[in-house]
């Protein structure tokens, strides 16, 4: 029952993401500076120094082939953000963004673009992208 009821939050937050979805071109910018070693896939390793923690990686991991594609890459993102938002309020503020894997609050600020003190899931994903070596 647990599980059921954990499973139709993330299916909840993850709709209202997928409404909000960052664009295609920044899932894309995204997704080549998690590729370190350019393979066409984001790996643990690389999952975890973009930000993205190893539930969330294994969670988004469809094929079980230890590997994200771009779109499991995406659907990580997504997962993560309906996590950590536990208002529920499609946003994400520096506390929930800190357990997201939003490193700063320098890189927090630099990527709230409309300066709400909140970070919405592009705005989320722009952040994980500038702090990613």
């Amino acid at each position: 029952m647990k599980l059921r009821l954990l499973a139709l939050g993330f299916c909840a937050c993850t709709a209202v993401f997928a409404q909000t979805r960052p664009s295609g071109e920044l899932i894309d910018r995204a997704f080549d500076k998690a590729d370190a070693d350019h393979s066409g896939t984001v790996g643990l390793s690389e999952a975890k120094k973009f930000g993205i923690t190893i539930d969330m990686f294994r969670k988004a991991d469809a094929k079980k082939n230890a590997a994200l594609d771009k779109n499991e890459f995406a659907v990580a993102i997504s997962y993560q953000f309906a996590w950590a938002n536990k208002d529920r309020d499609d946003t994400l503020e520096w506390k929930e963004a800190s357990m997201a894997g939003v490193r700063s609050k320098q890189i927090f600020d630099a990527a709230d673009a409309n300066h709400d003190g909140k970070l919405d899931p592009a705005e989320y994903l722009a952040a994980l992208t500038a702090q990613a070596k």
